[in-house]
């Protein structure tokens, strides 16, 4: 429970940092463009172009940030299987005999 209370803690504020920063760069971007467009020395379709290319390239960001997570997720899961593999059981059944386990079984007027 706790690990997965740190996961959520981490994946929410690594989310917000994502999207902070994002829409931040973005608004730059566009706001230093336009300025550019304005004072005519970017043209209106090398801007477009450029913030295409960038949507592009956050769309490998976002990438990266899903596999991050799904990291994460793994090694949580594989520390609670080793805890699984390393608990060593109350009971010892391996010091009491275990009566044989033999039974008669007879079957009658079976059709198929």
């Amino acid at each position: 429970f706790e690990l997965e209370r740190k996961n959520l803690i981490q994946t929410s504020f690594l989310s917000f940092a994502r999207a902070i920063c994002g829409s931040a760069s973005l608004v730059l971007m566009v706001w230093l463009g336009g300025s550019l467009v304005l004072s005519s020395n970017l043209s209106a379709g090398d801007l477009s172009s450029f913030l295409i290319y960038l949507l592009a390239i956050s769309s490998g960001f976002n990438s990266i940030d899903r596999m991050v997570r799904r990291f994460a997720k793994s090694l949580g899961a594989c520390e609670n299987l080793f805890k699984i593999l390393d608990y060593e059981p109350e009971i010892d059944i391996t010091t009491k005999s275990m009566r044989s386990m033999e039974y008669d079984f007879e079957s009658k007027k079976q059709n198929f």
